[in-house]
């Protein structure tokens, strides 16, 4: 009879046991989906942010100030994330018939592969440099590209 009521009282301690265990690993599983959840949406508004600046461009009735004021701000973007890969933003001159989009086109592509200080710095210069040769009275058509993360990464600048 002792040992029946040994083995319960053993058995017992065992499930109490395996209960308080069962619930610190539910509890931690929840706190870990919690932290995910707000990290994933953390992530989606730093996305939003990064992009809000470029979105308030894009459209096909763009006037040549606004242009410039793009230009900037991709700019001082550019130069902010020197050194995050995935954050450098190309531009895409090509189509436009009053400006040489060569030595922009290199600059944006070495800066792109390898977003340096050095390479965002020589970016710049040509992207100033396409800045001085948007005609302020002209209209145009900006259309900008994303990576599968939401990202913008590139923009294209198109006369009408």
């Amino acid at each position: 009879m002792r040992n029946e009521k040994g083995s319960v009282l053993i058995t017992l301690v065992s499930l109490v046991g395996l209960l308080i265990i069962s619930t610190g690993i539910m509890s931690y599983n929840k706190t870990v989906n919690a932290v995910r959840s707000s990290t994933s949406a953390m992530e989606q508004q730093e996305i939003e942010l990064f992009n809000s600046t470029i979105e308030n461009y894009v459209g096909d009735n763009v006037s040549g100030v606004q242009v410039k004021q793009m230009i900037n701000s991709i700019i001082s973007q550019n130069i902010q994330y020197a050194g995050e890969d995935g954050k450098f933003i190309v531009i895409d001159a090509s189509s436009l018939s009053n400006f040489d989009d060569t030595s922009l086109s290199d600059a944006c592509d070495e800066a792109e592969n390898d977003n340096t200080q050095e390479n965002v710095t020589a970016a710049t210069a040509e992207m100033r440099k396409l800045s001085n040769t948007i005609v302020t009275s002209n209209t145009y058509e900006i259309e900008a590209f994303e990576e599968s993360n939401g990202i913008i990464t590139e923009v294209s600048i198109y006369e009408k």
